[in-house]
């Protein structure tokens, strides 16, 4: 990866991981997995640790709230327990940390894209924020936020966003949770099976 005029270095600020799996600028990573497995908080946290090396990250967190997103980052970072920065139950030294670690947080270059609950498409407008977002790293934590109702929509997207990421330099993070298949515990087949 060369550093660019233009976008800070980027890393997974894991060693073995930097080694192996190098991203360039314009790269999409899709993150998947299980819902409830902590894809969002493993992003979380490279998105963190790249903050501290000057990265400019824009954060449309489609399913949860800004303040759930700011708790999730800050937490692991002055190391104290997400609950218990909710309920507000809490040391004073704990709080000091708190306060220090979000005093940090606003004075990095993070920018975050509210929830979306009205249903309309925000396609174009994260496609802008890749574009002319000025951004080292785009992140969109659901993939499913962007109510793209279609296979065809869905492969337009992918195509646009594929270019937009390119012709900008940003990295992107897309998120994907998954939906858990209930399995039998009766292995025979049924009628109701999809065909092999």
């Amino acid at each position: 990866f060369v550093k660019s005029e233009k976008h800070a270095s980027f890393s997974w600020f894991h060693n073995e991981v930097d080694k192996f799996c190098k991203v360039t600028e314009g790269s999409i990573i899709l993150i998947s997995g299980l819902t409830g497995v902590g894809i969002d908080m493993f992003v979380q946290n490279v998105i963190r640790h790249n903050l501290k090396a000057d990265s400019k990250v824009i954060y449309f967190n489609l399913k949860e709230s800004s303040t759930t997103i700011v708790n999730s980052m800050i937490s692991p970072e002055c190391c104290v327990k997400t609950s218990a920065i909710r309920t507000g139950t809490l040391t004073a030294d704990e709080w000091n940390r708190i306060a220090e670690t979000a005093t940090a947080l606003e004075k990095a270059s993070l920018i975050l894209e509210p929830y979306n609950s009205n249903g309309i498409s925000m396609v174009p407008y994260f496609l802008s924020a890749i574009r002319n977002g000025n951004s080292d790293i785009v992140v969109l934590d659901d993939l499913d936020g962007l109510c793209i109702d279609s296979t065809a929509s869905l492969n337009s997207f992918m195509y646009e966003l594929r270019n937009a990421a390119i012709q900008s330099g940003a990295i992107v993070f897309i998120l994907v949770d998954l939906n858990e298949t209930h399995k039998r515990m009766d292995k025979r087949p049924l009628l109701t099976d999809e065909p092999i």
